[in-house]
């Protein structure tokens, strides 16, 4: 298991091997990682939740099964000093993964010529590239 910087891990929360999870991640009480999971930075993942694939950074995953319940917004404007622009193309490019009728190559694509591209795009396009499958 790796853990990165200034994450905190709820009480009864599981985390089975071979789980990477990235810096300021949040996981509530009693939340499951199952094996190999992969978590994105800036992710609060809510309480109960069971996670058996990626999750990708700088969103909120909530209830079980897990599912995407928006982008983590007051975190990244108050301690990673997201702009309010960066914020919407955040928004946008997980409208396209989680919202939008796409498979998840089609919706990358859309990400890649329709979301104007920063350092939180860049780093979530790459995730979703490397990633094994997210949870969707």
């Amino acid at each position: 298991v790796q853990i990165g910087n200034h994450c905190v891990l709820g009480i009864k929360t599981t985390v089975a091997g071979e789980c990477q999870i990235d810096d300021c991640t949040i996981l509530s009480s009693n939340v499951i990682l199952h094996q190999y999971c992969h978590i994105g930075s800036w992710v609060l993942i809510q309480a109960g939740c069971r996670i058996s694939k990626d999750v990708p950074p700088y969103i909120i995953m909530n209830g079980n099964p897990a599912e995407y319940h928006g982008i983590n917004a007051a975190v990244l404007q108050h301690k990673h000093q997201v702009s309010e622009r960066v914020l919407r193309h955040i928004v946008n490019a997980y409208r396209l993964v989680y919202q939008g009728n796409f498979s998840v190559q089609d919706a990358l694509q859309k990400i890649e010529d329709q979301v104007p591209m920063s350092d939180e795009i860049h780093n979530i396009i790459n995730f979703i590239k490397n990633s094994k499958g997210i949870v969707k």
